[in-house]
This record gives C-alpha cells, sequence and structure tokens, in this order.
C-alpha cells in the first residue's frame, strides 16, 4: 500500500529502498563512531593493560581497514 501510494507520487520503490539503505548505511557509520569514542574514554578514565588481546585487536582492525580501502581503490583505477 505504501509503494503504491508513493508510485503514483512518481517514487520508485526501489529508490525508496535505496534511500533507506543508505540511511542505514549511514546509521551505522555513526554508531561505529560512537562506540569508538566511548571506548577510548574508558581507556582514559580506566588505566587498562590490553596486552596480548589488544595488540591481536589492532592487528586485525588494521586488516579491517585495508580491506576496507582495497576494493575502492580498485574501483577508481578501473575507471581511469
Amino acid at each position: 500500500m505504501y509503494y503504491g501510494a508513493m508510485e503514483k507520487f512518481g517514487y520508485e520503490k526501489r529508490d525508496i529502498l535505496i534511500d533507506r539503505v543508505k540511511d542505514a548505511q549511514k546509521s551505522q557509520q555513526d554508531a561505529q563512531e560512537e562506540f569508538k569514542t566511548a571506548l577510548q574514554r574508558f581507556r582514559e578514565v580506566v588505566d587498562v593493560d590490553g596486552g596480548t588481546l589488544e595488540q591481536k585487536y589492532e592487528k586485525l582492525d588494521g586488516e579491517l581497514k585495508r580491506a576496507r580501502i582495497a576494493p575502492r581503490r580498485s574501483t577508481i583505477a578501473s575507471r581511469r
């Protein structure tokens, strides 16, 4: 019913869903940043030695960041 009414006003279902996915991605990114900030504040207040667990986390986090950047680089390279 909703999509039918929106289509009468010229909005395609596909476009509505795309906007919703983009909004969800933005919301997830915001929550992720907020969590990181809260974790940093917690670490400032509490003197925590993460030890080997923290080292493994940092390693995995770095690998994740590189994995996220790699597809962007290949996409940009293919556009040239």
